[in-house]
């Protein structure tokens, strides 16, 4: 699934799509934002499973599965977010590699 793909499917819900008056008010973005670090949390949490280093009863529900949805689980909330504040994620990701890029090779 490519980002636009994602995008447009995020779109197709009315909380999420462009005629949502509300979708970039201030409140919103500041909602989406807190949903990011429950995300980042729950991500975090089901990491730590992983390892064996959270409690017995979180190791023995961690499953790959579990893993794999919550880092789908951020990936989405950031694009969301993104989308709220009109960023080009593929123009913001080439800008980002390029940077990237340079400072490798200057450390290199």
């Amino acid at each position: 699934m490519t980002i636009q793909e994602i995008l447009d499917f995020i779109k197709s819900f009315k909380v999420f799509s462009d005629d949502n008056p509300d979708k970039r008010s201030d409140i919103s973005k500041l909602a989406q934002t807190t949903k990011l670090s429950e995300e980042v949390g729950e991500l975090s949490a089901e990491v730590l499973a992983s390892l064996n280093m959270q409690r017995k009863r979180s190791v023995q529900k961690f499953s790959r599965s579990g893993l794999e949805e919550e880092v789908a689980d951020v990936l989405i909330t950031i694009l969301v977010l993104a989308d709220m504040f009109e960023i080009d994620v593929d123009s913001a990701l080439t800008k980002k590699f390029e940077k990237i890029k340079r400072r490798m090779v200057v450390e290199n």
